[in-house]
């Protein structure tokens, strides 16, 4: 699971970035009863092109202490319809 360096510490404000605003890769988290739910914005298409309409959600739980499930919902403009996995 690639997050191209993106930080999931539960601690801080979403988007931040050691001390500082994330310029790429927004992720936001939440517990959502006992899954952490992260949706993840803020994705370029190329060096400073925005694509604002791509979101992915991820959700993890532990099912039992030797397992996470793991899946994830990926919204983007350029299909027709959200896949997941």
């Amino acid at each position: 699971m690639a997050h191209l360096g993106a930080e999931r510490a539960l601690r801080r404000r979403p988007g931040e970035l050691h001390g500082r605003r994330a310029a790429v890769h927004r992720g936001d988290r939440r517990w959502d009863g006992d899954t952490l739910v992260v949706e993840t914005t803020n994705f370029l298409r190329a060096p400073n092109v925005p694509h604002d309409d791509l979101r992915v959600i991820e959700r993890f739980r532990r099912l039992d202490a030797s397992t996470l499930f793991y899946e994830f919902t990926v919204e983007d403009s350029d299909y027709t319809a959200p896949y997941t996995g």
